[in-house]
């Protein structure tokens, strides 16, 4: 659509620009007039009966006129890869409800409309399909996850399909956390959609599955000497590489450790620092890990836009508004309400970045963006 917003004489030194009960005023320049003659030649014969002298006739005034164009823009996402633990632990703590349980609800909880379409959501669930549940054998129970393995590919409204993979899995092996987070890496890195990439990884112990390490010297994970089953050897510093490596490949991991987890609090903490979230979350009752998976969500959810620069004529002329009225929404560098440029749009930029703030945030985006209407084409209001 487009949308003429004010006009302005140009013979006037100054021009207005109203728009919805907000006004800017723009500066305009008018050439000066000529000096006079400072030393006319007179007349030495004037006339003494002058022709009546008419007044000059002026043209209408030239309309200045300011048109704002629509664009299209749409909502930034994040995706979600949320690696979790199965191992056989997870179905006996807490005593009841089982924390495999537990974590599977408070899941569904955080992946349901209309969240799914705000966080494009995947699963990975470890150990992987050489785990058989209930299988002895240890070194089978450490299966370690391949990209293959991916339970739910990441996608916009993927809540259904995790909801079913959760309700047909159940607990097996150790835990591998070093080989799902360099799967996780892998995957994620290969998809194409541009977006910001984070994993969730959820466990209720620390890492281990490596049978490389020495069980005389390592630093045990279970009441099982390692010395006869080095693949409960903590995997710590391999863990924390694999993590320092995806967060240089822009993959960000948040670490919820859940149940007898916090007797490993120092792994889970260097973990999400490795990570680059720096955010670990210790929980164990059912309220608690709600509460840790839902603070996860709201620190990746954005309130930030995109738009094709080549749509955008300035980006000093830019504009939104609300529907119905529509009414202006202001530029607001203070970022406490309106908007702001987070990558503005110029010669090296193709995709420009706008973040929304405060009650403008919420409101716009309580409803996905159905009521906003970006334009360009007049000079921005506010500042």
């Amino acid at each position: 659509m487009k949308r003429t917003i004010c006009a302005a004489l140009v013979l006037l030194a100054a021009g207005c620009y109203s728009s919805y009960q907000r006004t800017g005023q723009h500066d305009a320049t008018v050439e000066p007039a000529s000096d006079p003659d400072p030393d006319p030649d007179p007349d030495p014969d004037p006339d003494p009966d002058p022709e009546p002298i008419e007044d000059p006739v002026i043209d209408d005034p030239v309309e200045e006129v300011c048109v704002e164009t629509a664009f299209a823009a749409w909502r930034v996402v994040p995706d979600v890869l949320i690696a979790l633990d199965r191992s056989n632990s997870m179905a006996d703590t807490p005593p009841w409800p089982p924390m495999w349980d537990t974590i599977r609800t408070a899941l569904d909880g955080i992946t349901e409309p209309p969240r799914d379409a705000a966080i494009w959501f995947g699963l990975l669930v470890f150990p992987g399909p050489m785990c058989r549940p209930g299988d002895p054998d240890p070194v089978t129970g450490c299966g370690a996850p391949v990209p293959s393995d991916i339970n739910v590919r990441v996608g916009p409204d993927r809540h259904d399909e995790i909801e079913t993979e959760l309700a047909s899995t159940s607990t097996c092996g150790g835990t591998p956390i070093a080989e799902t987070l360099e799967a996780a890496g892998r995957y994620l890195n290969g998809l194409s959609d541009h977006h910001e990439k984070y994993v969730l990884l959820a466990t209720d112990g620390a890492p281990n599955c490596n049978d490389a390490l020495d069980g005389d010297s390592c630093t045990c994970t279970s009441s099982y000497p390692c010395s006869f089953a080095n693949w409960n050897c903590l995997d710590d510093v391999r863990t924390y590489a694999i993590l320092d490596d995806m967060c240089a490949d822009g993959i960000k991991t948040y670490v919820l450790g859940l149940g007898a987890a916090a007797e490993w609090e120092a792994v889970q903490a260097a973990m999400a620092s490795h990570g680059c979230t720096d955010d670990y979350y210790l929980a164990e009752e059912p309220g608690e890990i709600a509460r840790a998976l839902e603070d996860i969500a709201a620190d990746v959810e954005t309130c930030q836009i995109e738009m094709y620069c080549s749509e955008v004529s300035h980006p000093d002329e830019v504009n939104f508004y609300t529907l119905p009225g529509p009414v202006l929404l202001p530029r607001d560098t203070s970022r406490t309400a309106g908007w702001d440029w987070i990558a503005p749009c110029g010669p090296e930029v193709s995709i420009g970045l706008v973040e929304f703030f405060g009650v403008d945030c919420d409101l716009l985006f309580a409803d996905d963006l159905a009521n906003l209407e970006p334009t360009s084409g007049c000079p921005t209001i506010g500042g």
